[in-house]
């Protein structure tokens, strides 16, 4: 990837947790210069990645006025987490066919420290592991495009977000665990779904007390 193409990528980031955060609101207008200069960037990446972000219709281009934040709506999210459990369950299923007793191993180390991590409060290495957890998983699946399919769901959604159930995250881990130990390929699809699932509603809950749908009507996605 080319630098300009990086720079780009991480100001689609920055805007997007803007978005997902609450920091920006539906109709706020986005100025080129302020995030060039808190990114430390020159004004060309900020406004290739705003007109990147205006192709999926997270923000619009109004002529002679500027980038104007569109955002998603609570069904929106809904249909990306649905997206994202759909396929991680696959892929999960998959990796119960494929991966080998050292790859299980690997998990079990992986779910020791995040554990750990859990346990002693460190909420960063507690995300790191949860990433890396679900990383492995992927990649012994062996299906790269399916694992495209879901990173392309993963960045429309906030990043380093951890969910306030880790309780639950960290026995469902466990259950996934277990599952692909036994090969239980039924199972951890299952499994997987319904963990990204509950994870899902936290990301909701959270969206939701950041003001991110405010003035939509909670009706609309029921």
């Amino acid at each position: 990837m080319s630098r300009g193409r990086q720079l780009s990528e991480e100001v689609m980031a920055h805007i997007r947790n803007l978005i997902f955060s609450g920091g920006v609101r539906r109709g706020d207008f986005l100025r080129l210069e302020p995030i060039a200069e808190e990114l430390g960037v020159s004004t060309t990446p900020v406004r290739e990645g705003m007109l990147a972000l205006a192709s999926e219709g997270l923000i619009e281009l109004i002529p002679r006025r500027g980038f104007v934040v569109v955002g998603l709506t609570r069904e929106d999210v809904q249909d990306l987490l649905w997206a994202q459990a759909a396929i991680a369950g696959e892929l999960a299923a998959r990796s119960a066919r494929k991966i080998t007793d050292r790859g299980v191993e690997h998990l079990v180390v992986i779910q020791e420290r995040h554990d750990r991590a859990a346990r002693e409060g460190e909420f960063a290495e507690l995300d790191r592991l949860g990433h890396e957890f679900h990383r492995y998983v992927n990649v012994t699946a062996a299906a790269p495009r399916l694992a495209q399919l879901l990173g392309a769901t993963l960045q429309h959604m906030p990043q380093r977000f951890v969910a306030p159930h880790v309780r639950v995250t960290l026995h469902q881990h466990l259950e996934i665990l277990d599952a692909l130990r036994r090969r239980d390929v039924r199972g951890v699809r299952s499994q997987m779904r319904r963990h990204c699932l509950a994870a899902g509603e936290a990301i909701l809950a959270h969206m939701e007390h950041q003001g991110v749908f405010e003035g939509q009507d909670p009706t609309a996605a029921a």
